[in-house]
């Protein structure tokens, strides 16, 4: 079976192949034949072929030259072969070497063939076929290259001659697979890599990561619901099918717990679990009987509270502290307090008495509360109470006398006693300032809004006033600055002695009332401003005579000028001078000040201005006539000053003879010579051509002929010495030993010194072929050297994984070549690659392992990695040494060393899985039992179980102790192993309630633990006093059992329980008679169930006051989430009655609650929120008003009971015309009546 084409050259076009030496593409000739046969004259088809020496036989080779293909592409092909036809002459590898080889990487070459002991004479077209696969099967760079030489100098053969070259290979690619990455969808899930991806067989996906959400962790990745890998990120290695891995999450759980601090209890469930961002449900703190709750430990005070958006595990304590009211009695202004004060005083006590004092003067009005008991004390107290006593003062009449100035307003006023007096009257003066109000005409005392009234009587206050001052602000107006600036002048008084001040370049004209204009003010002037001012200097300009000095110049045009001071000079004078530029009038003959028409006169005084000049300048330039450019190349000169330094300059192989005033001739100028020309002019360099010697260097040649002779410059240097050299070609003479100008017999003399001509020659040149001994191609291949000269840049060669040593004579052995050596070879010569393997090091990364042993080895290229590091990891299995972290290649102690480079390997390992036991430590059978957990993750969610009267406190590494394991922990135990429940026992608040409390006490432990199947017990006393009975003992949670005498058993609990014990009288009896209208009166008297007679006056049946009695407990007390009712009963009424309850609040209106509109108040479920205190009032059809008593309700912590509370009150009322009877028995969810006889 045939294999397809992979690669072919038919050689109807070139090929594109590199050749070496004489390769080559074209028309064989069909020359040569000295030995064998001729070349051919055409390929095997078609006219071209790839050969060496196209022309005939190949001459004599000393190094290996080749013909190679571009890299062809063989992946994803086997059986790889090589075909093509060769017209192939060549002597017998004893003389002669042809070669054929193969590479997959450029650097490495493999000999598929080479000519045999047998020459070859050629003279046919063959076809000849190798197998390349052991180096060609699946590569993606393979090249083919055909060699020619080394070859002796004797026999030559035609060589090689190559046409319709074919590669051939069986397609068969690798099969390729999806491998597609996705989350289970949940929320802010995301992966960061490439999905889906195509992989060939075999190969890694590159790596997927799935990014975590906040509220979420990562689980583990699982193919068709099943688990997969738990890495992540995720390197899926040798794909081999197709496959959807999906990343999976579990929300986050917390626990919130709720923890009671002494005197209180929490209502609600603790503890909860709550999924990330989700809310817990209300818990409330309860506060025992006198106490109220305070905070959470967290520092919030919610109650309930409700814990929302958890993202993390909260644990809080309730606080609570027993509820205490502060009592504050304060004195208003002109009062004190007898008595203590602040007091506190806790719920329901009474304070100490206290006494408001008023002042002297004062009386004491009410407190801020309106009650006007004095002394005072607040008894029953249930809130805080902060009141402040009033005091009044006695009020008196004032009267104002304005002493001269406006009628006051007010005239008079009223004033409180050690009040201020507050706003006093107002009135003014023309030309005075008012000072007060005084006690007195004169002298006194000063009174103000703010003084204290201490004149215990009418009275009158007086103005008392004083001539106002101003101050005057002198203005100097542009003169010095005015002794004093300011002086203080009083109304209608003379101003005095006024201020001094001088201008220079001004006469003084006075003081007035303006810069200008105005009124003169001296020092005999009557002060008339009422206010303060400012008086103005007034000046008038001096004018002075300005002189003009030519300097020199013309008479000036005026020769004078008269100016004002403090103004511009105006037009100044004209002047000219001949040869000189006018630069301006200044105030000296020789600096000074400029002075313009503009410029403002500051001389006070006649002065004069002088003409100041500047003498012309003209430009000399310099022409150096053939030398260099003069340096400067032109100057300014001064009209009757020395020229000055002239300008320098040279010109090779001529002498300076100086400047002159024309080319040639004319008058020499010198620095000194003084500049007569009144003009732009030009100097001119004059000059002498120079001789020299020239001597003649042979440098290795014969004694020249003749060795010296004599030039002169910018001449030609006419017949030159003559000299020879064995071994090298004249060049000619020239300026240097090396390099320089070739001088000919022609040649013009430009050396402007004695100087040297140099012979130089040139050396024999030779060709160098470098072979590189398995590295890459050298580059250059071939290079020419000089005899007698150094070698210079070699070239450069490399070799993966090897130490370049340099270049050789030979290819062992031999000796160095460096770029110093010089060339001593006198022919074409080879220059060998020597090599030496590389050692590299390699450092063993455990990964998390312990150290390795050792940590690092030294290996060498291409060697075998050897005995490998050793190292273990807790909790995981060692995979082997790998050249990732993460996936890479597995490297063995076999494995040969293809890294070139100092390098790292990898532990890789994988974690281990292990069985947790969960032992529920006397709770109920774990669910579930057992779990697999990986170790170094966390446990994740952790078994449930239940102990009843317990509180189940955590899984523990130890039945006792231990450390506490929680669904976040990390698995650190590389084992299977056992978790344990552990438990505290649950203890619970036990209440007792009496109903009446005046019926008897119940009495007991206030807390009991269950502890057992069956729990705990306690004895609970029942004691009910004289004439009572016990009528029912219930509890809200647990069994009560009744023992003996006074005595019951509590037990059964599993909550908080509250023991209610409720007592009836024994019995009531009493009789009674009247007639007619008005009240009945009478006495009655009996024992049990007998009976007593009474008298009273009137007529009928007797007709009481209608009223609503109410008898029961009171507070009421109820436990938080029970059912209440609250009941009275109207006496004596006319039908229909209507009934309206009311909150009270101290301090505040009657509440009216709407929906409670009959004869009793019921609560569906009372709350901490419904304490108060509350009242009936009722109205009959006779449109007359009854009110209960004002009954308050307590809310106790603990648990609801099933059904209502129903408070049955025990009501007695007298009838008009006789006394009832009735007796009343109570229980919890039952009541009976029982009428007497």
């Amino acid at each position: 079976m045939v294999g397809a084409p992979i690669y072919t050259a038919n050689m109807n076009s070139n090929p594109g192949w590199t050749v070496q030496g004489q390769w080559a593409y074209g028309h064989p000739t069909g020359g040569g034949g000295a030995y064998g046969e001729p070349d051919p004259t055409s390929g095997y088809t078609g006219t071209n072929v790839v050969g060496y020496n196209l022309s005939g036989d190949y001459a004599r080779i000393n190094s290996t030259y080749w013909t190679t293909t571009p890299v062809i592409n063989c992946s994803d092909y086997t059986d790889v072969k090589l075909r093509f036809y060769r017209w192939l002459g060549v002597e017998s590898n004893t003389y002669d070497h042809a070669y054929l080889e193969v590479s997959n990487n450029g650097t490495t070459w493999n000999r598929v063939w080479e000519n045999s002991a047998v020459s070859m004479n050629g003279g046919v077209w063959e076809r000849v076929e190798y197998d390349i696969s052991a180096w060609a099967d699946d590569q993606a760079s393979v090249q083919i290259r055909w060699g020619m030489g080394r070859t002796d100098t004797s026999w030559h053969y035609c060589g090689w001659n190559i046409d319709d070259v074919t590669v051939l290979g069986f397609y068969s690619p690798p099969p390729t697979y999806t491998v597609t990455f996705e989350t289970d969808g949940t929320p802010g899930a995301a992966l960061t890599g490439t999905t889906p991806q195509t992989v060939v067989e075999g190969d890694d996906c590159t790596p997927v990561t799935a990014n975590t959400p906040v509220s979420h962790h990562f689980v583990d990745w699982t193919k068709g619901g099943a688990f997969y890998a738990a890495a992540n990120p995720l390197t899926v290695v040798n794909v081999t099918e197709t496959m959807t891995l999906r990343a999976n999450y579990a929300i986050n759980q917390y626990t919130l717990t709720y923890i009671a601090g002494p005197n209180g209890s929490i209502a609600g469930t603790t503890p909860q679990t709550v999924n990330y961002g989700g809310s817990g449900t209300a818990v409330t703190a309860v506060a025992n009987m006198g106490y109220h709750f305070v905070n959470w430990s967290d520092g919030s005070t919610a109650n309930p509270r409700t814990d929302t958006n958890v993202t993390s595990t909260i644990t809080v304590t309730a606080n609570f502290s027993i509820n205490t009211y502060t009592l504050t009695y304060m004195a208003g202004p002109n009062g004190t307090i007898s008595g203590t004060t602040p007091q506190t005083v806790n719920y329901g006590a009474s304070g100490t008495a206290v006494t408001a004092v008023a002042n002297t003067g004062y009386h004491f009005v009410s407190w801020s509360d309106a009650s006007t008991e004095n002394p005072r004390i607040d008894e029953s107290v249930t809130a805080d109470i902060n009141v402040t006593a009033s005091f009044t003062a006695n009020t008196y009449a004032v009267t104002f006398n304005a002493q001269g100035g406006a009628v006051p307003l007010p005239e008079g006023m009223s004033v409180t006693y050690d009040m201020a007096y507050g706003a006093l009257a107002s009135t003014f003066r023309s030309g005075y300032s008012f000072d007060g109000w005084f006690t007195a005409p004169t002298g006194g005392v000063q009174i103000t809004a703010a003084t204290i009234v201490t004149t215990a009587d009418d009275h009158t206050l007086y103005a008392q006033w004083t001539a106002n001052s101003y101050t005057v602000t002198f203005n100097a107006n542009g003169g010095d600055t005015p002794v004093p600036e300011t002086m203080s002048v009083t109304y209608d008084d003379a101003y005095g002695t006024l201020a001094t001040t001088a201008r220079t370049g001004y006469s003084f004209n006075g003081w007035h009332t303006a810069s200008t204009g105005g009124d003169l003010v001296t020092d005999a002037t009557t002060v008339t401003t009422a206010d303060d001012h400012t008086l103005y200097a007034q000046w008038t300009a001096n004018t002075y005579t300005v002189t003009f000095d030519a300097n020199g110049g013309d008479t000036p045009v005026p020769e004078t000028m008269s100016v004002a001071y403090d103004d511009a000079y105006g037009t100044l004078a004209t002047t000219a001078r001949i040869g000189y530029t006018f630069n301006g009038w200044y105030t000296a003959s020789t600096g000074g000040d400029l002075v313009t028409d503009a410029t403002i006169v500051t001389t006070a005084d006649n002065h004069t201005l002088y003409a100041q000049w500047t003498a012309n300048t003209y430009t000399v330039t310099f022409d150096a006539q053939g030398g260099d450019t003069p340096t400067p190349e032109t100057m300014s000169v001064t009209y009757d000053d020395a020229y000055g330094t002239l300008a320098t300059t040279a010109r090779t192989g001529y002498t300076f003879n100086g400047w002159y005033t024309v080319p040639t001739g004319g008058d020499l100028v010198t620095d000194a010579t003084i500049v007569t020309t009144a003009d732009d002019h030009t100097l001119y360099a004059q000059w002498t051509a120079n001789s020299y010697t020239v001597t003649f260097d042979a440098q290795g040649g014969d004694t020249p002929a003749p060795e010296t002779m004599s030039v002169t410059y910018e001449a030609a240097y006419g017949t030159l010495a003559t000299t020879v050299r064995t071994g090298y070609t004249f060049n000619g003479w020239y300026t240097a030993s090396t390099g320089g100008d070739l001088v000919t017999d022609a040649t013009t003399v430009t050396t402007a010194d004695n100087h040297t001509l140099y012979a130089q020659w040139t050396a024999n040149i030779y060709t160098v072929t470098f072979d590189a001994q398995g590295g890459d191609t050298p580059t250059p291949e071939t290079m020419s050297v000089t005899y007698d000269a150094v070698y210079g840049t070699l070239a450069t060669t490399t070799r993966t994984g090897y130490t370049f040593n340099g270049w050789y004579t030979v290819p062992t052995g031999g000796d160095l070549v460096t770029d110093a050596i010089t060339v001593t070879k006198a022919d074409d010569h080879a220059l060998y690659a020597q090599w030496t393997a590389n050692s590299y090091t390699v450092t063993f990364d455990a990964q998390g392992g312990d150290t390795p042993v050792p940590e690092t080895k030294s290996v060498t290229y291409d060697a075998v990695y050897g005995t490998l590091a050793t190292t273990t990891r807790t909790g995981y299995t060692f995979n082997g040494w790998y050249t990732v972290p993460t996936g890479g290649d597995l490297v063995t102690d076999a494995a040969i060393v293809t890294t070139a480079d100092d390098h790292t390997l990898y532990a890789q390992w994988t974690v281990n899985s292990y069985t947790v036991t969960f032992d529920a430590n006397d709770g109920d059978t774990p669910v579930p039992e057992t779990m697999s957990v990986t170790y170094d993750d966390a446990y994740g969610t952790l078994a449930t179980t239940a102990r009843t009267g317990y509180s189940f406190n955590g899984w523990y590494t130890a039945p006792t102790g231990g450390d506490l394991v929680t669904s976040t922990t990390i698995v650190v135990a590389a084992t299977d192993h056992i978790l344990y429940a552990q438990w505290t026992v649950n203890t619970y608040t036990v209440a007792y309630f009496a109903a009446p409390t005046s019926g008897g006490s119940v009495s007991g432990n206030t807390s009991i633990t269950h502890d057992g199947a069956s729990g705990d017990s306690i004895v609970v006393l029942v004691i009910p006093n004289t004439g009572w009975l016990v009528d029912s003992v219930t509890v809200t949670n647990g069994v009560i059992t009744f023992i003996s005498g006074n005595e019951y058993t509590l037990s059964e609990v599993t909550s908080n329980t509250t023991v209610t014990v409720s007592f009836v009288e024994e019995s009531i009896e009493g009789e009674g008679e009247g007639e007619g209208e008005g009240e009945g009166e009478g006495e009655g008297e009996g024992e049990g169930e007998g009976e007593g007679e009474g008298e009273g006056e009137g007529e009928g049946e007797g007709e009481g006051e209608f009223t609503l009695a109410y008898s029961g407990p009171n507070p009421v007390l109820a436990h938080a989430g029970d059912a209440v009712e609250i009941s009275v009963i109207a006496y004596n009424g006319i039908e229909p009655i209507t009934y309206q309850w009311y909150r009270i609040t101290e301090g505040k209106a009657f509440e009216e609650l709407p929906d409670q509109t009959k004869a009793s108040l019921v609560f569906e479920t009372v709350s901490e929120s419904d304490v108060g205190s509350y009242q009936c009032i009722a109205y009959d059809a006779g449109d007359k008003m009854a009110q209960s008593p004002v009954i308050t309700l307590s809310v106790l912590p603990g648990v609801s009971v099933s059904g209502p509370v129903t408070l049955v009150l025990l009501t007695l009322a007298l009838v008009a015309g006789g006394l009832a009877g009735l007796r009343k028995r109570t229980q919890l969810n039952r009541s009976r009546f029982m009428a007497l006889d």
